[in-house]
């Protein structure tokens, strides 16, 4: 299994050969070591502990989707689907609409009608634990994208280290606030990887007495567009100590922008997560909306589709893979696009590599 390192310079190709629809082998990890900026790999159960292998080229695959709403679980859903089909694959998708109990029944379903292999699109792992044993006991392999790793008889589960993108992302805020300031936070504690997002944040301000967080605002999901509009503009029409308003992830900056700009309180910036094509509008809108963490979503599918391949042709593949976020801001955000925009992956892959002696 290839690994990249952020000092390697094969790690400046993620982003063109993803969109260019090849296969990609990217950061590798061991859960214990998620915190760490380094890449090692944590060999999960090869395949030959789970009955003979499929045909790599003639697979079934079936793909839960947590909220098809949600832009980026479309993008994945989408991006998946085409390079599976590429391959040949049979790709049956079902979307569940946030309801766990129905990603459970639909997962054992799909075993009784003995599919290849089940791909989690961001429901928690831990809530699937029923689908995860039943389709370990077929012997299909479960794959996974940001649905939380380290879950037992999960074969991969892909996803950012979201305790690195939620420092990177409150860092820059704390920076653009010049050390000191009032964060409003918004939040869903529904999903692990906004937990870690949020962690992070409390990490950076606890050692920062001039930098608080001045109130935690927990969304409704579904309808948290316009739950987030509500809250802020309520909590702003009482408020005037707020610096930044964190947001959990970004396809609803324009919801939040307009609550900011309502509230006539002009200082107010907004940072969020996942660079959603909207949030990539709100960067280039020279409005509130001032940075957010990109979530490389199309080199999750890639990695996704080209690890399967490997696990099925009986190679051991990573319990847990992680692909790096980038800081978009305004200064770096492309004319058109976001985070399906190559030109962007490239430029913000490569920064560090400049930065590396003899690069």
């Amino acid at each position: 299994m290839r690994k990249f390192g952020l000092g390697q310079k094969q790690v400046l190709f993620i982003a063109a050969a993803v969109l260019a629809g090849a296969s990609l082998s990217a950061c590798t990890s061991s859960a214990d070591e998620k915190n760490k900026d380094s890449s090692s790999s944590d060999k999960s159960s090869s395949s030959a502990d789970t009955g003979a292998a499929a045909d790599v080229n003639d697979l079934t695959v079936g793909l839960i989707s947590h909220n098809i709403a949600s832009p980026g679980i479309k993008l994945y859903r989408d991006t998946f689907t085409k390079l599976a089909e590429d391959r040949g694959w049979t790709v049956k998708s079902v979307d569940t609409a946030g309801d766990v109990v129905a990603a459970v029944n639909q997962t054992k379903q799909w075993v009784d009608e003995g599919v290849d292999v089940i791909v989690n699109d961001t429901v928690p792992n831990d809530l699937m634990s029923d689908g995860i044993a039943a389709a370990g006991d077929a012997g299909i392999p479960w794959f996974s994208v940001s649905a939380g790793g380290g879950v037992d008889g999960v074969t991969n589960e892909a996803e950012a280290n979201e305790y690195a993108s939620g420092s990177q992302l409150g860092l820059a805020m704390v920076d653009k606030m010049g050390g000191k300031g009032n964060i409003l936070r918004l939040t869903w504690s529904g999903l692990q990887s906004i937990r870690e997002r949020a962690a992070a944040l409390d990490a950076i301000v606890a050692t920062r007495p001039d930098v608080k967080i001045v109130d935690t605002i927990e969304l409704k999901v579904p309808g948290w567009a316009d739950d987030a509009y509500k809250q802020v503009t309520n909590y702003l029409q009482t408020h005037d100590d707020v610096d930044a308003i964190w947001m959990p992830w970004d396809d609803f900056a324009v919801d939040v922008s307009r609550a900011v700009k309502e509230s006539g309180q002009d200082n107010i910036f907004i940072g969020g997560f996942d660079l959603d094509d909207s949030a990539a509008d709100a960067l280039r809108s020279g409005g509130a909306f001032q940075m957010t963490n990109a979530l490389n979503i199309p080199a999750m599918a890639s990695l996704q589709v080209d690890l399967i391949a490997q696990q099925v042709s009986g190679t051991d593949v990573p319990a847990i893979s992680y692909v790096p976020n980038c800081l978009a801001t305004p200064d770096n955000i492309p004319a058109q696009g976001g985070r399906d925009s190559a030109a962007f992956w490239t430029a913000c892959y490569e920064a560090p590599l400049k930065l590396v002696a003899g690069s």
